[in-house]
């Protein structure tokens, strides 16, 4: 059975971290919300240019930004 194909990146990555798995680990989790958070604001600014020429408002892409980066 083959290896799971997130192995690599994390074991480079506890690599960086001084060769510690559960820095790595510990790493993944700490920014998984930020970049969810900045996916979802991206994502958010290009679909609310299909809705509208000026986009949707701010507070909006925040909104749903911070919703999802929290639920997830």
């Amino acid at each position: 059975m083959p290896a799971p194909a997130l192995l690599l990146p994390l074991a480079l990555l506890a690599t960086v971290l001084g060769g510690s798995p559960a820095a790595a680990v510990s790493a993944v989790l700490l920014l998984a919300a930020p970049l969810a958070l900045w996916g979802t604001w991206r994502f958010l600014r290009v679909a609310g240019r299909l809705v509208s020429v000026r986009g949707a408002p701010r507070w909006l892409l925040l909104w749903g930004s911070v919703t999802y980066a929290l639920v997830r």
